[in-house]
């Protein structure tokens, strides 16, 4: 299956208010900050995909409806080239917020590196989305 990139994230100055430099640090390494983007670019590319499982109960008046699905989303970490073992906890990862969904269950469902020798990660959530009551 072909992927597109369609989405882009940017580098944050700050997370949750702390800057960059006073993040905790493993060794040399801040994990909880982002990857830094590639070589030219200003910013680190995420690609996803949306793999929707089911469709339901869809209410077009009252604009509502079921859904359950994955967002799978794939990236390069240059700081991981060569990784062996498990991931560091605090590694930085890309999050997807549905603003529009009443009643969600987000559920991490995997976060593993894909490939050690070019750094690629991959990370996946399960969205469930019911119609409100």
């Amino acid at each position: 299956m072909q992927q597109h990139t369609i989405a882009r994230a940017t580098t944050p100055l700050a997370v949750g208010g702390v800057s960059l430099e006073e993040m905790p640090t493993a060794g040399d390494v801040s994990w909880v900050a982002p990857p830094p983007a590639p070589d030219g670019e200003h910013s680190l590319w995420v690609d996803f995909r949306l793999d929707l499982t089911k469709l339901a109960n869809v209410n077009t008046v009252d604009g509502t409806a079921f859904y359950n699905g994955y967002v799978i989303m794939y990236w390069t970490d240059t700081r991981l080239i060569g990784w062996e073992g498990e991931l560091p906890q605090d590694l930085w990862g890309p999050k997807l917020i549905c603003g529009n969904g009443k009643d969600m269950d987000i559920s991490p469902f995997a976060f593993v590196l894909a490939n050690r020798s070019t750094g690629r990660l991959k990370r996946a959530y399960v969205y469930t989305v019911r119609q409100p009551a």
